[in-house]
């Protein structure tokens, strides 16, 4: 799957309305991640759960569970979360080894 990632201005309003929010998908037409620039100030491993968690809306979830399990599925992965006080409380993150995987999968540069 080829994903486009965009920073846009909503996402940079809908984070700082909301401190977890970083990413959103549907702004855009086809396969778009728009991403807050603070997106780059988390971890590599929150990074990539939170991609892979958005991949999950494009592949058509229709909830936030079922973008979980969409994810999981298409990565072949487990998303876990996290409460953090510095990124957020109930943040997606998954291990290193699987944080590589997505990012392999998704043919991003980071």
């Amino acid at each position: 799957m080829k994903i486009k990632f965009y920073h846009c201005s909503k996402a940079e309003k809908d984070h700082k309305a909301s401190k977890r929010q970083y990413l959103h998908t549907k702004h855009f037409k086809g396969n778009v991640i728009c991403y807050a620039k603070e997106f780059f100030e988390l971890p590599f491993n929150h990074r990539m759960a939170l991609l892979a968690h958005e991949v999950g809306h494009i592949l058509g979830a229709k909830d936030e569970d079922q973008a979980d399990t969409l994810a999981e599925e298409h990565f072949g992965i487990k998303i876990y979360y996290q409460d953090t006080i510095t990124w957020g409380k109930d943040l997606e993150w998954i291990t290193e080894k699987n944080a590589v995987k997505v990012l392999k999968i998704l043919g991003l540069k980071f």
